[in-house]
Order: C-alpha cells, then structure tokens, then sequence
C-alpha cells in the first residue's frame, strides 16, 4: 500500500488496494523476457499521453515507480475539474497544491472547470490559476464556470490574462463578467468561444451588446469566432453589423443568439472582409440577416423555428457550399407563408447569379422539405434557365448557366420533384426546369445508385418502451416523443438494406430481421422506389402526403412515391422495394433472427426462396429457435413457412450477388462472438462489446462506419455506449460515423447537437442514424 501526501490538501489517495497477483502472472514479470514497455516510452511521449486526462489522474501515475513519481509534474496540460471532488474546499486545496508543486515547465493548456450547488465563483482560485498559466506561457485556456444568467455572483476576469501575450485560444463558459472597460492585450488571440458569456448589467453596453465583447476581447485580432446561447439587449433601431472590424476573421459560429424583448436592429449584418465559413445554428433574430462578405465559401444554416429573413449580397456564388436544413421538421408548425420567407433570399441569390460556374448545395438543402420552398416558383417561359445537379457522395453541385451553352449530359439521381398547388390562389407552382444536355425538359436518372436504407435502429424492445409509456409516476420524455409519428427517436430493430445495382439488375441485401422486421418492412418497403427513371423519396421527405393528390399513380396514405415530373402532364411510373435476394445475419440474437418466420410472406408470395447467410455458431442455434426453418421435413402437411436457402460462412471474404462482404468479428459480450460486414469502403458493426486486435486493419481506409452506441453515458456488458463508441471512431478514423442501435436514453436532438460541435473542435463527422434514413453509397 502507498500513500501519497499533499500539503493543504490531505491525502488524495487515503488507500489503495492490494493487488495479488496470479503465480503465474509474478513468474512472467520476473522472467528475462518480460518487458516494462510503457516504462521504456520516451518522457515526452508519456507527458503526451498524461496531457488527455485530468491532473489529478496524472499524479496518481506517480505510485507506479520512481520513475514516474515527477513526471506529471512537467506536463503541459493543467486539467482541473471539481466534479472529481467531493468537496469544493478539497478541490481548492488541490488546485493550489499543484500549482506550488510543479515545475516550471511551460503550460500549453489550461482547462478550469468548477462546478457547485451556490454557483458563486472562487474568485481568489481562478486569479492565482489565470496568474499562473500566463505566467508559464499558456497558449490555450478553457473554463467553464457554471455561472446562472443572472442571480449569482458576478465574476471579475483575472487582469493576467488581458496581458498575456502568448495566448492564442481562449474559451469561457458559462460567465458573466463585469470588467468590460480594460483594452484587451492578447496581440496572439485567433480563437475565441463565449458560450452563455452574459454581461452583467452593470457593465454591458445595451445600445450595442458586440461592442462590449468587442472592447474586451480585441476581435480584431481573430480568426475564429464562437459565440453561443447569448441573450442580449439592443436599444437601436438601425443596421447593426458587429463583425466589420473583424478583418482576419475566417470562420463565424453565432449559435442560439436571440435579442430581449420586442428591441432589435433593422438589419444583421455579417460583413468581415476574410470571412469564409459562416454558421448560423437556432439562432432567434427577429430582424433580416444580411450577409454580404465577399469571401464566404461555406454557409450552414439551422434552424427549429421560423428564422429571419434571409439576404445575400455576395459578388459571386462560385465554390460556395450552402447547407439549409430545420431541426426535426419543427417548422412545418409554422404558417405556409412564413416558411417560404425563410428561404427567399436564397431562392433570390440563386437567380442573381445564374452566371456562376458552381455552387454546392448539400444533400439536406437539396432533397429535405425546405427545398420544396427554394426550388419552388412561378412558371416564367420567358426565363430559360438550366440547372443541372451533380451527385458527388452526398453532396450536390448544381450548375446555373443559360441555354445555348453547351454542358456533358451527367445523370441525375434521388432528387425530390414535385408538384405543388397553392390552396389560396389555386396556380399551380412547378420546380424551376431541371434540363438535361439536350434542352429538353426532364430528367435523366440513373440506375446503378448503390444505397444502404437503415431498416431500424434501435435495441431489441425498440423505442418507445410500454413501461415508459405506462409509468404513472415518472414520464420519460424520449419515449413520449417517439411515441409521435415521424419522430426520429422511433426505432426498431437494428438493420439495413444494401440497394446494390449490377448489370442484371438492382439487388436488395438485408442484414438481420429481427423480431420487428415485419413491421418495419411495411413502413419503409412501400415508401421507398426503387426502378429504372424514378425519383426516389429520401427518408422522411414524403412522410406527409402532401404531395399524393397531384401524383398520377399515388396511392393514399402510408404509401409515399416519388414521382418522376418532366412536364407537368406526363405520366407517372411508381416502383416499391418487392424482393428480398438475401439476408445476411450478424448473430443469433432474436433481435438479429426473431423475423426469420415472417419472410414467408416473400417465399409464399414474391419469390420461391431467399439465401440465409449465417455463421456455422450461430446455425447452430437456429436448429434448436428456428429447428421447423432449418429442416422443413417437420412441419404439418399443408402449413406454409419459409422457404430458406442456408448458406454456412466462415470469417474469410464471400460474394453474394456480385458484392464481396468481409466479415468483422467482434464480440458482444464476453465469450460472445458476433460478426460485423465491410461492403466497399462501408463497415457495418451493429452489436458489440470490444473489438479484438485483428478486425482493426479490416476496418482502415473505411469511407463510413456504422457502428453500435447502445447509451450516452456509458458501455454494458454487451454494447459500446457513446463515449467508448467515439473513442474507436478516433482510432479508426473514418471519413463519416452514423450510430445505431439506440436505447430509448438517446434523444436524437440532443445527442446530435453534441456530436455536431466534434466537427468543429475534432473534423469528427459522427451523427445518430434514424429508422428511414438513406444513404448513398459507392461500391
């Protein structure tokens, strides 16, 4: 047993426990082969590794023996957390002890973190912390007050780090300052975040609320901006633009920014002269936004409400990458007319610069119901304007020019084209024309568009829980949502589709039907098209049938094509996902196996049979679940069951119908060995625990990775939950993650918000999938 004593702070580690080890185990560490390799790392390779965890979890390295027994002491990451203490006063303790313990090593990093009941800040703890980190030339600092908007203590930021000339990040949240006056003198400063940054009354500039935070923190000097959840006071009426003076600012995040009271500006105007990424989330403005900075290059724009009046002045659309999409539909409460002002500017910056080479639309902007408003205008035969699209991965490029300018036929696919009549004045509204090489009106769609189609995604109860639903005593608020039709928060259980086309035509490949996989083939089969010159619905684009009366073919509620619209006369063609050509199971978990049963509505009715490809493990168990499937000799003359080909894999590559699968064992719980499939540049692991060392090369060079994350908080025995999820897509390092197998813990929202903001701080593109969602796919 060691201890390890502090001065001021007691004994941070009381006891620890005693460690026996096997005989064999002390045999090895004695023997001549046994090597210490973590011992052997470079200092500076393990002052690295220490640099990712709290301060307090790097002193206790130092009882593993006396090499390391200083080694925390030249780290250059200070991590302070109160949540890691019992007591505030211990955590106070700590803190100075470290500071007066450590060398004079340069502190890189600095996070400060203190949390507490009073939410009243330790003034006199964060000076000293501040003094020393700028003392030591600290180039990033993050802190994290835990201060209300108002009604708790205001808090004075240290004069040291106004004078600290190395910094060159600097992030503050939840604080509320009332030094506003002194001149900011961090000459260095490109990186600043302000989240829940409120000034206190006392000190803020009410006339114009940018302009304290301007005074105080120097925006001049920035290239990166974040500033989100403010809530601010305005008393102008004229034109405010903040952001003028911003003359290296490149990237601009406002998020959640909203003006009290009915007191706003006329206009918004975003107008740095270097801007290039502009991003505007939730924000509630009440005024029109201008942006008019000539250099823009990226522009996203959510919204969960009716957002302000949108106008671009821009020089030139060329390169610009524009992604508009709403947060969970949540505008279609909001009146007809109101959302199509939403996106009018855009729809009139579109027409401004019908000369621009290229502008990239995403895929939400293009194919989601907001673009049902962009695209959609009066017929003007005078106007002959063309856009062609260009499908490059999930994103669009779409092409203004005017006719008579010659462009290479490119094939268009799984674009939403519709008609829509206005109920007041009963004109018909068409989609601006979409023209193919030849001039002619119409579409030219192609076939050979692979897609994964995510059937369910959730855990084997799926989402929402009867015991939710039923609890007198507590309501689970996730559950009550996905009680809702249409919400994202629905799930069955977890599997796919691969739509993989060939030149014998298009195959539809299952992985897993579990217990509810009937009933998930009856939401999505029908909705979804799938033939030769068809649009196809992506997702949740038609889940209203707005659109059904004025589909030639449509076939009432619940059934949702996507009709092909050239001219609006001609006639329409609508194909449905039919066939099942295999399926493919992962293991033999009835959440995975349980809807084997009800394939016979297929073999009975669509097709005579359909190939199981299962591994011999988990064959076995379906001899004894599924013994009437596996030998139909038993079943009682006349009764009808399905008809299935079993085909036994083992852990090497295999082909079904033309689309080499590579399996990746992995386990799902201890003992337990599940399989998860790569398909082209895509992985696909649905359940598991851990990965064992030799899928990690399977998974290299993966363009997507689908992976289980069972809970936010933590993994179980069985399932990765989100944080040990994240950890591997670190390590694996794919272009793009989407999470399934969710339990009812996960609210999509929520938990996409938080995944949203690795992007910016990590490049980690990581979202939750959904029940519907539709992914193109190159194989």
């Amino acid at each position: 047993m060691t201890k390890v004593e502090f001065r001021e702070s007691g004994l941070v580690v009381k006891k620890m426990k005693k460690i026996n080890l096997a005989p064999e185990n002390v045999d090895y560490c004695k023997s001549a082969d046994y090597q210490d390799r973590l011992g052997d790392l470079p200092d500076c390779l393990i002052h690295h590794i220490l640099s990712f965890v709290e301060t307090k979890d790097a002193i206790r390295t130092s009882v593993l023996s006396k090499r390391w027994r200083h080694l925390w002491a030249s780290v250059t990451c200070l991590n302070f957390s109160s949540k890691s203490f019992a007591r505030l006063v211990e955590f106070k303790k700590f803190v100075l002890w470290v500071l007066s313990h450590r060398d004079s090593s340069q502190v890189k990093v600095l996070i400060y973190s203190r949390f507490g009941v009073d939410y009243a800040t330790d003034q006199y703890l964060l000076n000293k912390v501040i003094e020393y980190a700028a003392s030591h030339g600290v180039e990033e600092i993050r802190i994290n007050l835990r201060a209300k908007t108002c009604g708790s203590p205001p808090v004075e930021i240290p004069l040291a780090l106004f004078a600290c000339q190395s910094l060159k990040m600097l992030e503050f949240k939840d604080c509320h300052p009332t030094n506003v006056s002194f001149p900011f003198g961090c000459k260095s400063l490109e990186t600043l975040h302000l989240e829940r940054f409120s000034m206190h009354p006392a000190a803020a500039n009410f006339s114009n609320p940018f302009a304290s935070l301007a005074e105080l923190f120097g925006f001049t000097t920035l290239t990166t901006l974040h500033l989100n959840s403010f809530s601010m006071c305005y008393t102008g009426i004229d034109s405010l633009d903040p952001f003028g003076n911003c003359v290296n600012l490149k990237t601009l995040h406002l998020s959640e920014m909203s003006f009290q009271s009915d007191l706003n500006p006329k206009d918004f105007v975003i107008s740095a002269p270097q801007l290039k990424n502009l991003s505007l989330m939730c924000n509630r403005f009440k005024c029109k936004i201008v942006v008019a900075s000539p250099q823009l290059t990226n522009f996203s724009y959510l919204y969960s409400t009716r957002c302000s009046f949108l106008e671009f002045t821009l020089p030139s659309m060329d390169g610009l990458t524009i992604d508009i999409h709403e947060l969970h539909d949540q505008l279609e409460k909001s009146p007809h007319k109101k959302r199509r002002d939403t996106l009018h500017g855009l729809v009139n910056m579109l027409r401004g610069h019908r000369n621009s080479e290229a502008v990239k639309l995403s895929f939400c902007t293009v194919a989601k119901k907001t673009m049902q408003f962009m695209v959609l205008t009066k017929p003007d035969k005078k106007r002959k304007t063309e856009l062609n699209f260009y499908q490059i991965l999930d994103c669009w490029v779409v092409t203004l020019a005017n006719k008579g300018k010659k462009h290479n036929p490119i094939p268009v696919s799984s674009i939403l084209i519709a008609m829509r009549q206005n109920a007041a004045t009963r004109e018909f509204y068409h989609v601006i024309d979409f023209a193919s090489a030849n001039g002619n009106v119409g579409l030219e769609l192609p076939a050979d568009q692979a897609e994964v189609i995510f059937i369910g995604t959730g855990t084997s109860e799926g989402v929402p829980r009867v015991s939710c639903l039923t609890n007198p005593l507590k309501k689970c608020l996730i559950c009550s949502k996905a009680a809702e039709p249409g919400n994202k928060n629905r799930r069955l259980n977890t599997s796919i589709l691969i739509r993989h086309p060939t030149s014998t035509g298009s195959h539809n490949i299952l992985i897993d039907a579990g217990k509810f996989f009937y009933q998930s083939a009856l939401r999505w089969f029908p909705a979804f098209g799938l033939g030769k010159d068809t649009c196809t619905n992506y997702g949740s684009i038609m889940e209203s049938t707005q659109f059904g009366p004025f589909i030639k073919g449509y076939s009432g509620p619940g059934c949702c094509p996507v009709a092909c619209v050239g001219l609006c006369e001609e006639d329409v063609t609508v194909f449905v996902i039919r066939t099942l050509d295999a399926v493919i199971i992962t293991h033999s978990h009835a959440d995975a196996i349980g809807g084997l049963d009800d394939l016979r509505d297929w073999t009975n009715n669509v097709q005579p049979n359909i190939p199981i490809y299962v591994a011999k493990r988990d064959f076995e168990v379906m001899t004894k679940t599924h013994y009437y499937l596996v030998d139909t000799s038993v079943i009682i003359p006349g009764a009808a069951v399905s008809e299935l080909q079993f085909n036994i894999i083992s852990e090497e590559p295999f082909v079904v119908h033309g689309l080499k699968l590579t399996p990746l064992p992995v386990w799902h719980g201890k003992g337990y060995r599940s399989l998860g499939f790569r398909f082209g540049n895509i992985c696909y692991i649905s359940d598991v625990s851990d990965i064992p060392e030799e899928t990690y090369p399977l998974l290299m060079d993966c363009e997507i990775l689908i992976m289980d994350a069972l809970r936010p908080d933590r993994s179980t025995a069985t399932h990765f939950g989100l944080p040990r999820a994240l950890e591997e897509v670190r390590k694996i390092r794919p272009k793009r993650t989407l999470f399934t197998g969710m339990m009812h813990l996960m609210d999509h929202e929520e938990v996409n918000n938080y995944l949203s903001t690795l992007m910016e701080s990590e490049g980690l593109d990581v979202q939750l999938s959904y029940d519907g969602l539709r992914v193109p796919i190159k194989l």
